[in-house]
């Protein structure tokens, strides 16, 4: 592959943000995007668009009042009751994964609402006290062991995301000590539950360790979010580095490849290791990731493009279409990609990382 060049990084950047003006609803308040043509507006997808646009370093240059209207949009769609965030537009009919129930799907796309808010200097008007009942040691154990172990690690780990999360979001408003005790709840269970060889976890067994780093990988977010040192890095950048295909990706869709890539990348600079090994991977995933990209436009989920984030229709691209969970996604593994091979033209687009309780958080010892 032809050395990238200044040029080629700040057509990156711009393809993904000419993507995410091409979704904004011209007519209302300023900060209104749908996922994709095909869509309504939601919050998540202006959640996706906010998160993606820091990333890329372009929220710098909004006014005053773009950013309230953008703030004033989003936090309009708190539940005060649960401190969830219920989109108006979302119809049970319209999700078509068995997997995501609506429960999950209203937990998760509250944790990139609320990100997305404090990003864009706004804290949530309400507690987010659908959390509530878990906070104590027992309850947290029993919320825990109670999701779908053996369906799939993969869709744990969203939720065991979705609770560090959410309780770090409802702590940054109550200021409860009983969340920090929860949490270090959660810690202690993850801990004595760890797979020893892989790092992760698999609690029923016998699924792929694919499932297993994507869903733990994002158990590993939430030891991130509360600067907590990660048990067993080692054996984690190892058994993830292991899945990587002959094409250079992690599974080749948007979010694995960045869970892996998140993995190895912040691992190895926050605890100096593995440093040989995830360089070789990096350099052979690098082309993969850039040919997702449609030139002059966003990124692509897998090749075929088309994402439906948690199976929602509303949240879903046209065949062959980019999408903005994609920008992000592909956009926060190009930066860390950068960051593990450095002196890359990508080093010449003004990364932006952010440090609140969700997706593309870093090591605070990374932040700088």
């Amino acid at each position: 592959m032809p050395a990238m060049t200044v040029e080629d990084a700040g057509a990156i950047r711009q393809g993904v943000l000419n993507h995410c003006e091409s979704l904004r609803v011209p007519d209302g308040p300023y900060g209104v995007y749908r996922f994709s043509p095909i869509c309504k507006p939601t919050y998540w997808a202006s959640a996706f668009v906010a998160l993606a646009r820091n990333l890329f370093g372009d929220l710098e240059g909004l006014s005053q009042e773009q950013r309230r209207q953008w703030t004033d949009y989003l936090a309009g769609g708190q539940d005060e009751q649960t401190g969830l965030y219920i989109d108006p537009v979302f119809k049970s009919a319209e999700r078509i994964s068995a997997q995501h129930t609506d429960e999950l799907l209203f937990w998760h796309s509250t944790t990139f609402i609320l990100t997305a808010l404090d990003i864009l200097g706004q804290k949530p008007r309400y507690p987010v006290s659908v959390v509530h009942d878990i906070l104590s040691p027992d309850a947290m154990v029993e919320q825990i062991e109670s999701r779908p172990w053996k369906l799939s690690p993969w869709v744990v780990g969203n939720w065991t995301y979705d609770i560090g999360c959410l309780i770090g979001h409802d702590h940054a408003v109550t200021g409860s000590q009983a969340n920090l005790d929860a949490m270090a709840a959660f810690f202690r269970w993850m801990e004595a539950h760890q797979d020893r060889q892989t790092g992760w976890w698999d609690i029923a067994g016998g699924h792929p360790l694919a499932h297993a780093q994507y869903g733990g990988y994002h158990t590993l977010m939430v030891y991130w979010m509360f600067d907590r040192q990660v048990p067993r890095p080692e054996a984690m950048i190892r058994s993830s580095l292991s899945i990587q295909a002959p094409e250079g990706h992690f599974g080749g869709g948007c979010c694995s490849d960045m869970d892996v890539t998140d993995t190895a990348v912040s691992l190895c600079r926050q605890y100096d290791i593995c440093r040989d090994i995830v360089v070789e991977a990096m350099e052979k995933l690098l082309p993969w990731v850039l040919k997702m990209q449609i030139p002059g436009d966003g990124f692509l989920d897998y090749e075929r493009g088309g994402r439906d984030e948690f199976g929602w229709r509303q949240c879903k691209a046209e065949e062959g279409g980019p999408d903005p969970c994609s920008d992000f996604f592909r956009g926060f593994t190009l930066a860390l990609i950068g960051e593990a091979l450095p002196g890359t033209a990508l080093e010449a687009i003004p990364w932006r990382h952010h440090g609140s309780y969700g997706h593309g958080v870093r090591p605070r010892c990374l932040l700088g």
